[in-house]
């Protein structure tokens, strides 16, 4: 048990370490999108505050570990943090308390459900991508060529794009299925929306990907 924690907790905890800072940028993405469509402001300053102290961390922490005091690249890496800084205080300016939102229609979720469902079908595949080559070994000894050939990790990529994607269309959908312009809710008659498609693929695809991570050692 030590052991296995020493081959997957350690470096999980350092790639975790380096990656929180980009995930909670892309994390305050969505909070600064939810934040624009429903025309909340402390949901834009927060996901601002996130964007600011990850690109405080990135700049002056993660990637001065990595420079080892060359000077070229720290005054490369000093000019990209004060462009970021510029780039964010022009969000602030432009999603601030003087933003007005403008509100989005939308006539249908055709495309939101097009969205979900690739995800979910691209989940599945990809789980039965790794489940394939482990049903060779235990029965024919090998793994079907296709399956070394194609690494799961270029579903997992798409995948990850297409989970991306349908959440943030699904920010876009709250009025849409919350209240229309009579007071009625459009979606008020279905009881499974897009959202919850997509928040039930989400656990699976982590699990996946943590399966196909741990396959890869044990098969090597």
């Amino acid at each position: 048990m030590i052991m296995l924690c020493w081959l997957y907790c350690v470096p999980f905890s350092i790639f975790l370490y380096y990656a929180s800072a980009p995930l909670t940028i892309m994390l305050a993405c969505f909070i600064l999108k939810r934040g624009i469509c429903r025309g909340l402001l402390w949901q834009r300053y927060l996901a601002l505050g996130l964007i600011t102290v990850s690109i405080a961390k990135i700049f002056l922490s993660d990637l001065q570990s990595i420079i080892n005091n060359s000077f070229i690249l720290s005054g490369i890496n000093y000019i990209l943090l004060i462009i970021s800084m510029a780039i964010i205080y022009m969000l602030y300016r432009r999603f601030g308390s003087d933003y007005k939102a403008i509100e989005i229609n939308k006539k249908n979720d055709r495309e939101l459900r097009i969205w979900a469902n690739t995800s979910m079908i691209t989940t599945i595949i990809l789980i039965c991508w790794e489940l394939v080559p482990w049903l060779g070994y235990l029965t024919i000894g090998k793994a079907p060529e296709i399956f070394t050939l194609i690494n799961w990790r270029i579903i997992a990529a798409f995948n990850f794009v297409t989970l991306l994607v349908g959440f943030w269309q699904s920010e876009e959908h709250y009025s849409y299925y919350n209240k229309s312009h009579k007071g009625k809710r459009h979606g008020a008659g279905k009881t499974w929306l897009p959202s919850d498609t997509l928040w039930l693929v989400l656990p699976l695809y982590l699990i996946a990907v943590a399966f196909g991570i741990m396959g890869d050692d044990i098969l090597q």
